[in-house]
């Protein structure tokens, strides 16, 4: 038998010209990468400046209206609705809502609406008997006037068959 001769030592054959090509598409692609970065630098210092110019004019702004003597309009009719808002009634509403429900009605949801005095609820009862009855019932609160039904809908996927429905309301100071 012959002997083996191994010899790890000795490189393959790799032609010069292929490391020099990958070398110079590697510097490229650097390259490349590093104009890309400055571009984005450069962009994010730009809405650096103009939000730092929005932000100062923004707080000269109220401060420049106030010291001309003109009130701001929209701010007054905001602050104005906000205190209309705080002087309903609202511990009246609440309290009558809560009293004329039962162990058969479910309050589901109460959607006051201020500036056009009404309210929207919607709830859920055992039948259609009790449903009626909170209606009757909220009818003869204090602050609740015009109560009627909007909609209703037996849950037929419930095997006991609730009664949802939407009520509303006119609701006076």
């Amino acid at each position: 038998m012959r002997p083996l001769s191994l010899d790890y030592r000795r490189a393959a054959p790799l032609p010069g010209w292929i490391g020099i090509a990958v070398l110079l598409v590697a510097l490229g692609m650097a390259s490349q990468t590093g104009i890309h970065y400055r571009e984005l630098m450069g962009e994010i210092a730009r809405w650096e400046a103009r939000l730092s110019s929005l932000e100062r004019s923004l707080r000269r702004g109220p401060a420049v209206a106030r010291q001309a003597g003109q009130p701001p309009g929209l701010e007054v009719k905001h602050a104005g609705e906000v205190v209309e808002q705080l002087a309903r009634p609202w511990d009246d509403l609440f309290r009558a809502v809560e009293s004329a429900g039962s162990e058969q009605v479910a309050l589901l949801a109460i959607e006051p609406d201020a500036p056009r005095a009404q309210v929207k609820i919607t709830g859920e009862a055992k039948n259609l008997a009790a449903m009626l009855g909170y209606i009757r019932l909220l009818g003869e609160k204090a602050p609740l006037d015009d109560v009627f039904l909007q909609s209703h809908q037996v849950q037929q996927q419930d095997p006991e068959k609730p009664v949802r429905f939407v009520l509303r309301a006119t609701w006076r100071r």
